[in-house]
């Protein structure tokens, strides 16, 4: 992505270039995107924005979803900070997300790592979810506060640690995981870093 190009612009760009996705959702700017199933709002990107990309894909009838959080230039210091400690949240959940495990846990360990980083505020009804028949709606289970679920063999979870601020964007990280007998193993090898585009 670079300056210029629209959030509506970026998703075609990918497309036209062999990316077979399913559902690439782009935002970027000051404007907090949650939305499933917005695309963004047609603003060229400026230098500053934070650029979220949610990306969902289909092969042979299996399911995937990621997101990365990226900045057009150099991130700001709160930019940089919100997403050191999005990251270290995730990081921290991560460790906790094994077999027998509880989400709820994860969960825990998330919120905790955010307000160690000095996010007391910061408040998240579930960090994922379960990923499987539909590309369009997140599944059961989730990683939430009450989810008595505990991680089980043979699941697919996508673990996320997002954060929507108005004044300065969308910022998530997302990868996706299959659960084996003893141990969790990554679907994705995109760098979990704030990437720079210049």
């Amino acid at each position: 992505m670079h300056g210029g190009r629209t959030d509506f612009g970026f998703p075609h760009r990918v497309c036209t270039t062999g990316v077979r996705a399913r559902s690439l959702r782009a935002a970027c700017g000051e404007r907090p995107d949650h939305n499933p199933d917005a695309t963004g709002r047609g603003r060229p990107a400026q230098r500053g924005d934070v650029i979220r990309l949610d990306l969902k894909c289909s092969v042979d009838g299996y399911t995937s979803d990621c997101a990365r959080t990226a900045v057009l230039g150099r991130p700001s210091a709160d930019q940089q900070a919100i997403y050191d400690a999005l990251h270290s949240a995730f990081d921290a959940g991560l460790e906790l997300l094994r077999p027998g495990g509880a989400l709820r846990e994860v969960h825990a360990a998330a919120i905790k790592a955010m307000r160690a980083c000095g996010f007391d505020m910061y408040c998240r009804g579930h960090f994922g979810h379960g990923v499987g028949a539909s590309l369009f709606v997140e599944e059961w289970p989730f990683i939430a506060a009450d989810e008595m679920t505990a991680v089980e063999p043979q699941m697919v979870l996508a673990y996320e640690t997002p954060w929507y601020i108005r004044g300065l964007g969308a910022f998530t990280l997302e990868d996706q995981f299959i659960v084996g007998q003893r141990s969790v193993d990554v679907c994705w090898t995109l760098p979990r870093e704030l990437a720079i585009c210049d």
